[in-house]
């Protein structure tokens, strides 16, 4: 796994929530898979947050490739339970994701961190 994507262990909400935006965002983005090789608890994490978000970006390729990341993660978790048993939402249910994530924000500033990566891309050229 990818140091930089990797939880610690003491990662505060804001900061986990921001990493998940930065991910969700470089995976819709195209520049990273949904990394299967992520231990499970982080993949159904990656998978609900991308599943909050799909759909609601301005570029159907992005939303393409979202889509792309959630049948794979559902691939890869297909028969395997989840752990945590209480649920705030349906899609975190769905997902087995162990914390909720706040799909309004997610969805606002995901398409933010976006932005800001298609901007970068743009002062390389």
């Amino acid at each position: 796994m990818n140091g930089m994507d990797e939880a610690p262990d003491n990662e505060s909400p804001r900061r986990r929530e921001e990493r998940l935006m930065g991910l969700v965002a470089r995976v819709a983005a195209g520049e990273v898979s949904v990394m299967l090789d992520r231990d499970e608890a982080s993949l159904r994490e990656l998978a609900y947050a991308a599943h909050l978000v799909w759909g609601c970006l301005d570029d159907q390729e992005d939303n393409d490739n979202l889509g792309a990341a959630i049948r794979q993660a559902a691939a890869a978790l297909e028969g395997k339970p989840p752990d945590a048993t209480e649920f705030v939402d349906c899609v975190q249910a769905r997902w087995g994701a162990q914390r909720h994530l706040d799909a309004a924000k997610l969805r606002t500033e995901t398409a933010l961190h976006l932005l800001g990566l298609r901007r970068q891309e743009e002062k390389c050229r």
